[in-house]
């Protein structure tokens, strides 16, 4: 065999490795940045579930909230649609109708001269429900925020 044949089979093999190696650095790097990129996500959404629990829990602890919370609850999950999706967003629109109408139910009962009767009934068995709607709220909430804080590909 002729040294520039050897030479020539020599570089397309060293070429060969590198364009090998290099592809597979490639994937690595690209694997290391999706990553990065869950765990930022994974962050981000930790935000989210942390305000919803806190809130749930206040609400829970208080049997009642107030509109500087109720505010704080919604600035602090308002990137809830861009990143958990509609159904996230959706859910948590809910909560914050229930919340208001919590709220609205307490002062109706408790900072009104409601008389004893039928309405003041129907407003402490709503009040009720949602009271118990919130109770059910820490595994509901965590069972609908787990499919999408996995760090798992």
């Amino acid at each position: 065999m002729s040294n520039e044949l050897f030479i020539g089979l020599l570089t397309c093999l060293v070429g060969l490795i590198t364009g090998l190696l290099g592809y597979r650095v490639g994937k690595d790097q690209a694997n290391i940045e999706r990553q990065k990129l869950r765990h930022n996500l994974y962050d981000r959404r930790m935000v989210i579930v942390r305000a919803t629990m806190d809130f749930i829990a206040g609400i829970v602890r208080e049997g009642n909230t107030d509109w500087p919370k109720i505010v704080e609850f919604n600035r602090a999950t308002q990137e809830s649609y861009f990143l958990f999706g509609e159904e996230i967003h959706e859910y948590l629109r809910e909560m914050h109708k229930k919340a208001v109408g919590l709220m609205s139910l307490n002062t109706k009962l408790h900072h009104t001269s409601l008389p004893i009767g039928k309405e003041r009934t129907e407003a402490a068995d709503e009040l009720a429900k949602v009271s118990i709607w919130f109770g059910d709220q820490f595994d509901a909430a965590r069972n609908k925020f787990a499919k999408h804080m996995s760090l798992a590909e």
